[in-house]
């Protein structure tokens, strides 16, 4: 794991280095492309090795009072970031391993790993709709 980890962050240092403003348009889409879909598959390794050091209770061998807490001060998160991203794994099926290949297994967005429920304060400050008015489409 921490080979390809180490291969991956040289890749993403070669690609960091890369001349932008050399690219085609087609390429630059192109490479935007393949930079996002290389940036969820990461995450969802994240989220997989956060799933396995809760599994194992890591966090509390280390002293911490939980996970999040242990995230927090281990990666240098908000405390609402890192509470939300230790519970996330938690709330998610594990990764299935592909039956075949030329199928990738499933895997978590990280749009989808730091969406936060709308706090009820941003829900008091949105417009209200009168009942006889029709809603506006």
């Amino acid at each position: 794991m921490l080979q390809a980890l180490s291969q991956a962050s040289g890749a993403v240092d070669d690609c960091a280095s890369a001349s932008l403003w050399a690219l085609s348009d087609a390429e630059l889409l192109a490479s935007l492309d393949a930079a996002h879909g290389a940036s969820q598959r990461l995450a969802a390794v994240e989220l997989g090795l956060v799933r396995e050091l809760d599994a194992r209770g890591l966090a509390l061998t280390e002293g911490a009072t939980s996970t999040a807490v242990w995230l927090r001060d281990r990666l240098r998160l908000s405390g609402r970031s890192a509470s939300s991203f230790s519970s996330l794994p938690l709330s998610t099926p594990r990764r299935q391993q592909s039956a075949t290949p030329c199928m990738p297994a499933p895997s978590v967005s990280s749009r989808a790993a730091s969406w936060q429920r709308p706090s009820p304060l941003f829900r008091s400050r949105l417009p209200r709709r009168s009942p006889t008015r029709p809603p506006i489409c």
